[in-house]
């Protein structure tokens, strides 16, 4: 009976050292059965830029287990630090030094903009339906720019709370647009009608009872008058008009075309016609842990971090208030603790060379337990674009000879987005893919991993 409980046990340990290694067909997936990827299926990233956060997110998740996912967007904005943006290692790091982050459950399963509603895809729309432009100035990312850019909102805010009375600038110039357009109509009318009586002399003269040339002339006269009146309030509405029609339809990046005074009336009557759909959707969300008011609103849209790499999600919906808002849920069972004595681990193509980061990765799929592997690549290997992307590996095998690493991605659980090569069912596994290692390799800027 001993020998064969050794003899069970011999097997035992020999399949489980066999199912791990990267020469066989079988290989190591890190997404099977009780893998630690098997409950993190591939998030649709949505908006340029958010694929960083993702893999960190996973990576993270992964790593630390019970049954747990981070939620993206925490582990983007990571609490206004300088992860906003950063590389997969930054996010991490990050993450690790504060030593929590939010659980990613329910209506923020994914809080970037994805094919699937949420509710930034849903304050997107609303902020977007309803025309607010983004209002910055013409330098942001400058102290003095992010300084302007802050005293205006402000402003806006005070606005919006009945601190402070408007200058009336947004109502002159759309009185000045309205005053413009009615005069100019006026004009054309008049235009109209002298066309019309000119006709008449020329056409019907005295002829069939018609009305004789004098009377004609005497009604042109009379419009012509009039006409001649109207062009002169026309003339003085028209500077006016020019300057209504940029602050209602050119307001973006133009703040500094105005005083502080006139931009902040611009934004607090533009924000005063997009609250409502704002507030709509929080209360849809039965979100009850943060819920704006219009003043911070104003001063959490357009007083927004001055550097981001989430320019396309910054620029459609309140950006910080999805930070607040994260922040405050963050709290109890939606909080998850992460050991600060992680360490976040990186080789780089460059400086260490290919042949060092395959047998990294390889050795860290390999172990017991198994890791993934956080990777910064040229997008060019997975599909017809270029650029720099993150992923995870979180499997190898060997067929025919090959060597090829799963990838786990953030592009859903279709494979429709890669190369057309990647799509059939032998190498698209939910939106997972299987690609030649030296493919991988050959196009990685960087590898991350973390130890604890």
């Amino acid at each position: 009976m001993k020998h064969y409980v050794i003899t069970i046990l011999f097997f035992s340990v020999l399949n489980q050292t066999y199912a791990q290694s990267c020469q066989t067909s079988k290989g190591v997936n890190l997404s099977e059965a009780a893998g630690p990827y098997a409950s993190l299926w591939p998030r649709d990233q949505g908006s340029v830029g958010t694929c960083y956060a993702h893999s960190a997110s996973d990576l993270l998740s992964s790593f630390i287990g019970g049954g747990h996912r981070f939620n993206v967007f925490e582990a983007a904005v990571a609490n206004d630090s300088s992860a906003d943006g950063g590389q997969p290692k930054d996010i991490m790091k990050t993450l690790v030094e504060r030593g929590w982050a939010c659980q990613d459950t329910g209506s923020f399963s994914n809080l970037f903009p994805s094919q699937e509603k949420n509710i930034i895809s849903d304050l997107m729309d609303a902020v977007a339906i309803s025309g607010m432009p983004v209002f910055y100035t013409n330098d942001p990312y400058s102290k003095a720019g992010e300084a302007r850019q802050k005293r205006v909102a402000e402003l806006a805010g005070k606005m919006a709370s009945g601190e402070l009375k408007p200058c009336g600038a947004y109502v002159d110039a759309t009185d000045g647009v309205e005053e413009y357009k009615k005069l100019t109509n006026q004009v054309s009318d008049i235009e109209d009608k002298l066309k019309e009586l000119h006709s008449e002399v020329d056409l019907f003269d005295g002829w069939f009872g018609t009305r004789e040339t004098t009377a004609i002339n005497r009604d042109i006269a009379l419009l012509v008058s009039k006409k001649t009146k109207l062009e002169v309030q026309s003339t003085k509405a028209h500077s006016k008009y020019l300057t209504g029609t940029d602050i209602l339809n050119d307001g973006r990046n133009t703040l500094d075309k105005y005083s502080e005074m006139q931009a902040a009336e611009i934004i607090y009557y533009w924000a005063e016609k997009t609250f409502p759909q704002v507030e709509s959707v929080f209360k849809a969300y039965g979100v009850s842990s943060w819920s704006p008011s219009m003043k911070q609103y104003i001063i959490e849209k357009v007083q927004r971090d001055p550097v981001t790499n989430y320019q396309y999600a910054g620029a459609m919906y309140p950006y910080r208030l999805m930070k607040r808002l994260m922040k405050n849920a963050c709290v109890g069972s939606g909080r998850i603790s992460i050991p600060k004595t992680l360490k976040t681990k990186a080789l780089n193509a460059k400086n260490d060379g290919t042949a060092k980061i395959n047998s990294k990765v390889e050795s860290l799929l390999q172990k017991v337990p198994a890791q993934g592997v956080g990777v910064t690549l040229n997008v060019s290997v997975l599909s017809p674009q270029t650029g720099a992307h993150a992923v995870n590996i979180i499997g190898c095998r060997t067929i025919n000879g090959v060597k090829e690493y799963l990838i786990h991605n953030s592009w859903g659980s279709s494979c429709k987005s890669y190369h057309f090569r990647y799509q059939g069912p032998d190498k698209c596994q939910g939106g997972r893919v299987w690609i030649p290692s030296s493919q991988i390799v050959g196009n990685t800027q960087e590898i991350q991993w973390l130890e604890k």
